[in-house]
């Protein structure tokens, strides 16, 4: 039994963010805890992004930390049962709210919708694509 079980996702928040980097430890304490029903809901979701957000100014974070964050976000849109292997509009503007609320495409951010472009078996909806051109003028070459 993994060290977060029988937590609430808020206590999960504060003991990974409590140092502001997630270590190796934690990366796998969180999938353990994520996975232990075999899928990803809209809270765990929310976890994910909170941490994300919480730490994402910070240093020294796992390697594997992107990965995880990119493998929840893309089974939580694409491994639902309404659109499975798709990213719904209604999908398409809530990642688009978690990763505009904070002004900044984090590593994480961008992993997730790497994974996501890469893993859909349908045309990502135009909320989605606009967010992504937006990030993209934003960089400067």
């Amino acid at each position: 039994m993994g060290k977060y079980a029988g937590k609430t996702h808020e206590e999960v928040l504060a003991l990974v963010t409590a140092d502001g980097v997630v270590d190796d430890d934690e990366v796998a304490e969180l999938a353990d805890y994520i996975y232990a029903d075999g899928h990803v809901d809209q809270a765990e979701f929310n976890l994910v992004v909170a941490i994300d957000n919480a730490t994402q100014q910070n240093s020294g974070h796992s390697e594997t930390w992107p990965e995880l964050y990119a493998e929840v976000v893309s089974d939580y849109v694409l491994g639902d049962e309404d659109t499975p292997g798709e990213v719904s509009e209604k999908e398409g503007a809530e990642l688009v709210a978690a990763w505009e609320g904070d002004g900044v495409f984090s590593t994480c951010e961008r992993a997730a919708a790497e994974s996501i472009r890469f893993m859909a078996e349908m045309e990502l909806p135009a909320v989605l694509e606009n967010f992504g051109l937006k990030v993209i003028s934003r960089c400067q070459i």
